[in-house]
């Protein structure tokens, strides 16, 4: 996407966002599109494994007309998902559609199919390939061999001139190594994000504490102001290093008054964001996966979208809803924030001045 085309974008973005902001209501801008749950990874942490089931992929037909839906909603930012996306047949179709549509498309992948596919999917704006750090780090997190294919797909992707950029999940056995992936990043001329793990419930013994999470924030910005390609935002990093609650905590609405007392971020995700499975469930986000969902199976999309506008949760410590949630607020700082990460991401995926090289709903959540 060229910088002129990222302008118009943003402008349609922000005359959405001022639509609803005039009239009180709601836009899904950014639309989450989980295009089937198969997966040829095997990561341990995913979030949607917990919530999937075996079930036919939904047809490119079925599909199209959810994205033509979506479009008539008002979305302009596609993120096309899995599961692994790239093993469906009618990828390149689903793109091509989308952008025909008039959407930005970023396709999000573990990037093992990118060299027999490149031609299939270089309409995209932006590719984000799943990496968790060395060889030893990913393949302990992502399954043994998966370091080595992810690799040669980034390098396909980055040889086919696609916009790319690499993105970590941080979790106790790759936490040690952080400086890993933004030094091969800034090597291959590319962008990063890290985050940790999605917030699930139950234990598991790769979460980490609530002081290693806060230290990887800490290091995590370091690393940013070191100058390596890191597209996270300071904003967004400082204020999860200053979350004043154990990390895995969610707030419900109930919880308004201790919200605003102790001064955090309400969260508007479920006013311009839509994620939508690819069992037909839509939810707000992805610590609401599972908890707080309608099929949109049970009376259409418009009516799940509907639905998610009564998400009892209104703030966490995730970094990408923190980072998305205040991208789509009114601060005029946070806006210039989220414009110079969508000018790296979808205009100049590579980094400047640096080398290339090769039942119906779902709600067990509290009100």
């Amino acid at each position: 996407m060229k910088a002129t085309g990222l302008l118009r974008q943003g402008a349609r973005i922000a005359g959405r966002l001022l639509k609803a902001r005039a009239t009180g209501g709601r836009i899904p801008i950014q639309a989450w599109l989980f295009v089937t749950n198969r997966c040829n990874g095997s990561c341990f942490y995913c979030f949607t494994r917990p919530y999937a089931k075996e079930f036919k992929d939904q047809s490119t037909q079925c599909m199209e007309e959810i994205i033509d839906e979506l479009a008539g909603m008002g979305t302009v930012h596609f993120i096309v998902i899995g599961g692994e996306p790239m093993l469906r047949q009618d990828i390149g179709e689903l793109i091509r559609f989308i952008r025909r549509r008039g959407g930005i498309v970023e396709l999000r992948t573990n990037g093992f199919l990118i060299p027999e596919k490149i031609d299939e999917i270089r309409d995209v704006d932006s590719v984000c390939v799943s990496l968790d750090g060395d060889e030893a780090a990913n393949d302990a997190s992502r399954g043994k061999g998966s370091y080595a294919k992810a690799m040669r797909g980034i390098t396909a992707a980055i040889e086919g001139g696609l916009n790319v950029h690499l993105h970590g999940v941080v979790t106790r056995y790759n936490v040690r190594n952080l400086e890993y992936l933004p030094r091969l990043a800034r090597d291959l001329g590319v962008h990063m994000t890290y985050n940790n793990t999605v917030i699930q419930g139950g234990e598991r013994d790769w979460y980490m504490s609530d002081e290693e999470i806060r230290r990887f924030y800490r290091d995590y910005r370091a690393l940013k102001e070191k100058g390596y390609p890191i597209l996270t935002n300071l904003s967004a990093i400082d204020y999860v290093i200053r979350w004043p609650y154990p990390y895995r905590r969610i707030f419900y609405r109930n919880e308004m008054e201790e919200v605003r007392r102790s001064g955090l971020h309400l969260c508007n995700i479920p006013r311009y964001t839509i994620n939508v499975s690819a069992d037909g469930y839509v939810y707000p986000c992805g610590p609401m996966f599972g908890k707080f969902g309608r099929n949109l199976r049970e009376g259409g999309l418009r009516r799940a979208w509907e639905y998610i506008g009564e998400c009892p949760c209104i703030t966490c410590s995730d970094i990408g809803c923190v980072y998305n949630s205040m991208a789509f607020s009114f601060n005029p700082r946070r806006l210039l924030e989220a414009f110079g990460v969508a000018l790296k991401n979808y205009v100049g995926g590579r980094c400047p001045a640096q080398s290339a090289s090769p039942d119906s709903s779902r709600s067990d959540a509290p009100r």
